[in-house]
């Protein structure tokens, strides 16, 4: 039997439109009196009537979430995404997206089509304004992890301080003696952009020199060899899995990490405590992102935040993770 909010009023001694005010957050009730309410429906198993909530506000609750769910940094992002938004009884409609099977811009307009009230996505590469448009045609609020949009307008973003972690890497590794160094770039990622820059700035401002490697070029031996051939004495990666399938890859062409180059990865991965050596990285705290994302959403969909405002974003701080694999010199 569907328990109603008039079982529960009974059960409170209440009335049932006291009961309606507490369990939608509406109007002044008082605390001991809410908390009597909300005992009585967990007692009764009460489960809100979503469909018929739907048909009064026009909300269906429901939040589009297009992240690559494929690892831990971003499981712990949706992590974020998903506690946060349960909270405040919106309920995540989670789409996967690669460049393939679920390509993201159909993946936008299967989720406008639900009538979500809100949307959190990863840009991906050059379909930031393909992305963009849709949903903001729908006047429907939007916030961006982990990859900036140009020129964002009301878009807001969480991430991590990307520019800071370029410099801060930079910093570890002048500490650690080393001059000459590499960096994997990777392009089309505005916020990788960022990182790379700040790296480059905080080594060429103390004299040193930094190469540039094309990512997108990775090609097992030959890009070892292209590094090599740098006289750089480490690499700093734009993400864990990136710089853990290159420890492999010069351990089997015989070079010895960290003594021969030191290796430097980014998003403290669960596979960077297995490597050998266990990898040095930075923490870039994905949970937090998640839940800075779906906060500023909700925000934005509750109208407590204007949807016309302008961006606004929320940056963790990278911290640094110290393993095995870099090295004094």
């Amino acid at each position: 039997m569907r328990i109603t909010q008039h079982d529960i009023a009974r059960e409170a001694g209440v009335s049932r439109s006291l009961v309606s005010m507490a369990l939608n957050g509406t109007g002044r009730v008082d605390p001991n009196t809410s908390r009597r309410i909300a005992r009585a429906a967990k007692k009764l198993g009460y489960r809100p009537d979503m469909i018929g909530k739907t048909m009064r506000t026009g909300q269906s609750m429901t939040v589009g979430v297009l992240i690559r769910a494929c690892d831990s940094y971003f499981g712990q992002m949706l992590l974020g995404i998903q506690e946060t938004l349960q909270k405040h009884s919106y309920v995540p409609v989670v789409l996967a997206v690669n460049k393939q099977e679920f390509e993201p811009l159909e993946q936008v307009k299967r989720l406008l089509a639900q009538r979500v009230d809100g949307i959190i996505l990863k840009p991906e590469y050059q379909l930031f304004k393909q992305h963009v448009q849709e949903v903001v045609d729908c006047r429907i609020p939007l916030v961006t992890v982990d990859n900036y949009v140009p020129d964002a307008g009301n878009i807001d973003f969480s991430g991590v301080n990307d520019e800071q972690l370029g410099y801060d890497a930079a910093g570890y590794f002048l500490k650690m003696g080393h001059r000459h160094l590499a960096v994997a770039t990777i392009t089309g990622d505005m916020h990788l952009l960022k990182r790379v820059n700040g790296f480059k700035r905080h080594i060429e401002a103390a004299g040193g020199f930094v190469t540039s490697l094309d990512a997108d070029d990775y090609d097992d031996f030959s890009w070892r060899e292209k590094f090599t051939c740098s006289g750089a004495t480490g690499i700093f990666f734009m993400s864990d899995i990136m710089a853990a399938e290159f420890i492999e890859l010069a351990t089997i062409g015989g070079a010895v990490i960290p003594r021969d180059f030191s290796v430097l990865g980014t998003g403290n991965y669960e596979l960077g405590k297995y490597c050998t050596p266990k990898l040095t990285t930075f923490e870039q705290h994905s949970k937090n992102i998640g839940i800075n994302a779906a906060r500023m959403l909700i925000e934005r969909m509750s109208g407590d935040t204007p949807y016309d405002a302008n961006q606004r974003s929320m940056l963790e701080t990278p911290q640094l993770i110290e393993r095995d694999s870099v090295i004094k010199i």
